[in-house]
């Protein structure tokens, strides 16, 4: 089951369409507002999972659930189409 969610979400990581490189600039207005709730977010998640000292940038998922990994095979693919 954790399997076939995890292949999921790398599939839907895969179907995104990141060669338009300049694409990011045609919405810089709305940056900024978008990093401060991700900074809003992630210290509370950092909070309720006493992870403080790792905070901001830290793999939430590991606090909320560690025993759930990524299938080896899907691990061992490239992520080379993640980055295009």
């Amino acid at each position: 089951m954790a399997d076939d969610r995890a292949r999921a979400v790398i599939g839907r990581l895969r179907a995104v369409d990141r060669i338009d490189g300049s694409a990011a600039y045609e919405h810089a207005n709305s940056r900024a507002p978008l990093m401060r709730e991700y900074l809003r977010r992630a210290a509370r998640w950092a909070r309720a999972y006493g992870a403080e000292e790792s905070w901001p940038f830290f793999d939430i998922a590991e606090h909320v659930a560690p025993e759930v990994r990524t299938p080896p095979d899907a691990a061992a693919e490239p992520d080379h189409c993640l980055c295009r």
